[in-house]
Order: C-alpha cells, then sequence, then structure tokens
C-alpha cells in the first residue's frame, strides 16, 4: 500500500495524510494521538481498530497503548524500541514475542 492515505479532521479541515507518514500511534483513554511526519493529529478511536486497519501496511501493536510503523524502527530492545527521531516506544510483555522487525 504505497499510495494509501488516511483522512484525519484538523479542527475544522480533512487533511490527507500518507500512511507512510505515520510513525506510531498512542493510545489516551477515548483518544488516539496519531504521530505523522506532518505533525500530530488526536483524534476519536480504538487504537485495536486502527492497529488491525494499519496492519497490511506494515504497522505492528507492540503494546495495549502503542502501534508503531515498521519502517520507523531504528532499534529493537527487550523493553522498547526506538524510531526515527530518537522516540522510544515501551513493548509489553504480551506483544514481545510476536514482534519480529527486520
Amino acid at each position: 500500500m504505497t499510495n494509501a492515505f488516511v483522512t484525519l479532521q484538523s479542527g475544522n479541515a480533512l487533511i490527507r495524510v500518507p500512511v507512510a507518514s505515520i510513525r506510531y500511534l498512542e493510545s489516551r483513554r477515548h483518544y488516539l494521538m496519531i504521530y505523522t511526519a506532518c505533525g500530530t493529529f488526536r483524534i476519536r478511536g480504538r487504537i485495536s481498530e486502527w492497529a488491525e486497519r494499519l496492519s497490511r501496511s506494515g504497522f505492528v501493536r507492540t503494546h495495549r497503548c502503542y502501534v508503531v510503523n515498521r519502517a520507523a524502527v531504528v532499534v529493537v530492545r527487550h523493553d522498547g524500541v526506538e524510531l526515527t527521531g530518537g522516540t522510544r516506544v515501551p513493548i509489553g510483555r504480551r506483544y514481545r514475542a510476536g514482534l519480529s522487525i527486520p
């Protein structure tokens, strides 16, 4: 899905964001923070639905609150992954076994 886009609302505007530009998603209660190369978006939604939606585009769940883009991963450690730009995202025990990032 190299030409895939998602449409996100920012204020009163709808913005088409390339899926490849999404670095990671973070769940905060009933909201999702979507961190992209274009900026950060806060939307209402469930991380499980977005994890399923983005799984075919190379995204993997690393924690109950995080989904990361495999292409943005620089280093995989026992307790987390480091993404481009230096951001660290935790790896939960439940997701560690299924995390096979090349």
